[in-house]
């Protein structure tokens, strides 16, 4: 059981998103997080982001990513991401990440930022109500004993 409401996405590491000396490549830990927080939107809105935005001309880009590394990643090795919404803004919010393997070592912990834009005027825009909503509520829980869980690869 958790204090705060999360959600689980489980990868496997690709052979093709290793260096030569058979670990991960560093700048992939951004795609992870990057996919770790699309799912999540998903699962949250029942559709990607573009479809839930679309209709206002609005895009949740990254505004800042933090990544703190424990761990290397093999070949194969399957990894899970626990997601928990962190501080939510009038026109950005965080999700907090920690990622770990089956064996329940933390592979890295992540900080990602998400900010609104208005895709025609290319500005930061407010939030909109009803994703700040789904946002406070999905943080807003306070136990959460079996978290949902997504896998990306079979």
């Amino acid at each position: 059981m958790t204090t705060a409401n999360s959600w689980l996405f489980r990868r496997r590491v690709r052979w093709g998103e290793c260096d030569p000396a058979g670990v991960v490549y560093t700048p992939r830990y951004a795609d992870y997080v990057a996919e770790a927080h699309l799912a999540f939107f998903e699962h949250l809105f029942a559709a990607p982001p573009y479809e839930v935005l679309n209709p206002w001309q609005m895009a949740l880009p990254a505004k800042a990513i933090a990544i703190e590394f424990r761990r290397s990643l093999w070949p194969n090795e399957w990894f899970e991401v626990q997601v928990f919404v962190g501080e939510i803004r009038t026109r950005t919010y965080d999700l907090q990440m920690t990622a770990r393997n089956d064996d329940g070592i933390e592979v890295f912990v992540a900080t990602f930022t998400l900010i609104c834009l208005d895709r025609g005027a290319k500005k930061a825009v407010p939030l909109p109500q009803f994703v700040a909503d789904l946002l406070v509520k999905f943080k807003g829980a306070t136990k959460n004993p079996e978290p949902t869980v997504q896998s990306a690869l079979p």
